[in-house]
């Protein structure tokens, strides 16, 4: 079985940012009842995903929120990788 079996843990192409949002939420609400690493890797992506959405983002405190939480997310993720 595949780590990332639902289209929840993936971005494509068509996702806008509203609907990456809606992932996010639904994935931060998932690591909280079963923290994993794929979780956090997923939610890392959706973030950096967001932050690389062109022209959607043009308050630059929304930005370095968006960049303190990938951040912080990915410390989660590495720190569920190496346990």
């Amino acid at each position: 079985m595949s780590p990332n079996p639902y289209p929840l843990f993936s971005v494509s192409q068509s996702d806008t940012p509203e609907l990456i949002k809606v992932k996010i939420r639904m994935l931060i609400r998932l690591y909280i009842k079963d923290p994993g690493p794929f979780t956090s890797q997923a939610i890392v992506t959706h973030i950096a995903a967001l932050l690389a959405y062109p022209k959607y983002i043009n308050d630059a405190s929304y930005r370095c929120q968006l960049r303190k939480m990938e951040l912080h997310w990915r410390c989660l993720s590495w720190i569920n990788a190496s346990s």
